[in-house]
C-alpha cells in the first residue's frame, strides 16, 4: 500500500489489491485519514488541516472491486441565516466499483473507475466523498432567527414568522366573492 498527497486535485490513495483479487468475495477493511487539498463549497470548508476520515470495505468480483462505506469529515463555515461561524462533522455513503480495463468487445466498465494493474487508486472517491458530505447552506442552529430577528424575521420549524401586513394591500382584506353578488 502507498499513500501519498497530489500535488493538486484529489489525493493518490493508492492500494493494492493483487491477494484480495485472487478469490472474488474476499473482503478487506480499510481504515484511513487522508490528506485532501483544500475543499471549499458555497460557504463551508473542510476545517483545520482538511483531512477525511475513511471507513471502507473493499470487496473483490470476479472482474473488478467494489469499495463501500464511509467517508467523514469536519467542517467549517458561515451560517446562512446570521453569518456567524458554525461547524459540525458530516458524513457521505460511498459505493464505487473499479473494473478491469474493457476488451474490444466494448466498453464493459462504462461508469466503473479502472483497476490500475494490481491497485485501485482510492484518492479520487474519497475526494469527492468529502465534497459531497459539505452542507450547502450550513446552519449554526436550526432555531436561528438570523442577524436582527426583530426587524427580518426568519421562519424556523418550531416558530414560523409573522409578517406584518404590507398596507398598500389592505382594501384585499374585504373583498368577498360570495354567490349572490356575482352578476349574470
Amino acid at each position: 500500500m502507498v499513500e501519498a498527497s497530489g500535488a493538486t486535485g484529489p489525493p493518490v490513495v493508492r492500494i493494492g489489491v493483487a491477494e484480495l483479487r485472487r478469490r472474488p468475495g474476499q473482503r478487506r477493511e480499510l481504515r484511513r485519514e487522508v490528506d485532501l487539498a483544500p475543499v471549499e463549497v458555497a460557504g463551508s470548508a473542510l476545517a483545520g488541516d482538511g483531512r477525511a476520515e475513511a471507513d471502507l470495505v473493499l470487496e473483490s468480483l470476479s472482474d473488478g472491486i467494489v469499495a463501500s462505506g464511509t467517508v467523514t469529515v469536519e467542517w467549517v463555515g458561515s451560517c446562512r441565516r446570521c453569518l456567524g461561524a458554525t461547524g459540525g462533522r458530516s458524513v457521505a455513503d460511498v459505493h464505487e466499483i473499479f473494473k478491469d480495463r474493457a476488451d474490444e468487445q466494448g466498453d464493459a466498465s462504462a461508469g466503473a473507475l479502472p483497476v490500475e494493474g494490481d491497485g485501485v487508486d482510492l484518492g479520487p472517491v474519497i475526494h469527492d466523498a468529502a465534497v459531497l458530505a459539505l452542507p450547502l447552506a450550513p446552519l449554526c442552529d436550526p432555531g436561528c432567527r438570523g442577524p436582527v430577528p426583530d426587524v427580518l424575521p426568519v421562519a424556523t420549524p418550531e416558530e414560523p414568522a409573522e409578517r406584518p401586513m404590507d398596507p398598500r394591500w389592505a382594501a384585499l382584506d374585504e373583498l368577498r366573492f360570495d354567490e349572490g353578488d356575482r352578476g349574470s
